[in-house]
């Protein structure tokens, strides 16, 4: 079994030594680093055995709905562990028909079991983002929906650049 991972990476590297000592007794195990963009067209054409990959987590989880629906698998797949199962699907369906975060939450909660259960990803952590700008840059913070609420700043590494301007 290959265990493929986007490197070089001293973290990677120790999430390979924890689970190839669990699972060596079972599978015969070669490792391979690749860099980042070979490693995202390897995976995304479902060309591995055994992956570790960076995802999940923003603020609004049905933005990560589209790493799990059935529609994502395809020859050229989002879906990652090409893993198709219809219930799941509903449920994600239907957290985004509602309108109630409540709702919502208990919904994501059996999601995230199912997940578990079918062992289609197994979550190591979460990736800390931190964003770092000069004093001179201003307005990072600065945009604001159609009805004056103020959005956030840096999600997962992104930050938008448009409303950006620097002193001088």
């Amino acid at each position: 079994m290959e265990f493929q991972f986007s490197g070089p990476s001293v973290i990677q590297e120790r999430i390979y030594d924890i689970l190839s000592d669990g699972w060596s007794d079972h599978f015969n195990i070669t490792k391979e680093m690749l860099l980042q963009d070979d490693h995202i067209t390897q995976v995304a054409f479902g060309l591995y055995d055994w992956v570790t990959w960076r995802q999940m987590g923003v603020p609004d989880p049905d933005v990560d709905a589209l790493w799990l629906i059935c529609e994502a698998i395809s020859v050229l797949s989002l879906n990652w562990p090409r893993y198709c199962d219809p219930a799941r699907d509903d449920l994600l369906f239907a957290q985004r028909a509602s309108t109630d975060n409540a709702e919502r939450a208990e919904i994501w909660k059996e999601v995230v079991q199912m997940v578990n259960q079918d062992y289609t990803y197994i979550i190591f952590n979460h990736t800390l983002w931190s964003n770092a700008f000069a004093p001179r840059v201003k307005n990072v913070c600065g945009p604001e929906s159609p009805d004056g609420v103020a959005l956030m700043c840096t999600v997962n590494g992104s930050n938008g650049v448009g409303h950006l301007w620097m002193e001088e």
